[in-house]
């Protein structure tokens, strides 16, 4: 599943190429990855989160996901970008090339962020003191 995540973020990332270009078919296309964006990344990270987390715990590990993807996120993108486009608009014209390039760049640095930080190898197996080897859940 983390490489279906990852897989969002790439598409994040064309996506945000594509209207760096400021073609209307690449707008277009742009666009439409953006339903591919969010699948790939939000409904599959709530799906991992339902998988990893222990039962006791899964109510509270998607209210906090969703406090953070919708609240706080939101919130902090909502000002970054609105900061960055002040920044990019001089004298009522706004330079929307470097202005997506810019955006394209963070989300860049996302996806390296979290393809190198999260571990890359399957389960972890735990021998418990006297039976059957289990899953550990979380690492």
């Amino acid at each position: 599943m983390k490489w279906a995540i990852l897989l969002g973020l790439v598409f994040g990332v064309v996506r945000l190429a594509l209207f760096a270009l400021n073609l209307r078919t690449a707008l277009l296309i742009g666009i439409t990855l953006h339903g591919a964006c969010y699948v790939l990344f939000t409904v599959v990270a709530q799906i991992y989160l339902a998988e990893r987390v222990e039962r006791t715990m899964q109510a509270r590990a998607q209210a906090l996901f969703g406090m953070l993807t919708s609240g706080v996120s939101n919130l902090l993108g909502y000002l970054g970008t609105g900061g960055w486009f002040l920044l990019m608009t001089h004298d009522g014209v706004t330079r929307w090339s470097l202005y997506w390039s810019g955006l394209c760049a963070i989300n860049r640095g996302h996806h390296g962020v979290f393809r190198l930080g999260l571990p890359w190898r399957g389960p972890r197996i735990l021998p418990p003191a006297g039976g059957q080897p289990e899953i550990s859940p979380l690492r």
